[in-house]
């Protein structure tokens, strides 16, 4: 089951594999984005937290990579976790009804 948490993950390293693949640092990220110190880059790139939206607009340009891209890449984990939240509020709606009937 993909959570939230694996979610960040996963972007964290879409983003670092993104990055690495143009030839940038995390320093000529956060020079680039106007940050100060690039702990915001690496908390991005370890899943901690995601970018502001507006950021994200930033990267696609910065790293080369197309919007359809990181769409897809957000719409399919999404998907993931939507499916595996459907399953499992499916079994435990069945567990429910299942200890109601047997009463």
């Amino acid at each position: 089951m993909l959570t939230d948490k694996e979610f960040l993950e996963n972007f964290g390293t879409f983003l670092k594999n993104k990055r690495v693949h143009a030839s940038l640092t995390q320093r000529d990220v956060a020079d680039h984005m106007g940050y100060t110190t690039p702990q915001f880059i690496s908390n991005w790139e370890r899943g901690l937290i995601a970018p502001p939206l507006q950021t994200i607009r930033e990267l696609i340009d910065l790293y080369g990579c197309s919007a359809k891209e990181v769409c897809d890449f957000i719409g399919d984990s999404q998907l993931r976790i939507l499916k595996q939240e459907l399953i499992t509020h499916a079994k435990n709606s069945g567990k429910a009804t299942k200890t109601r009937s047997k009463r």
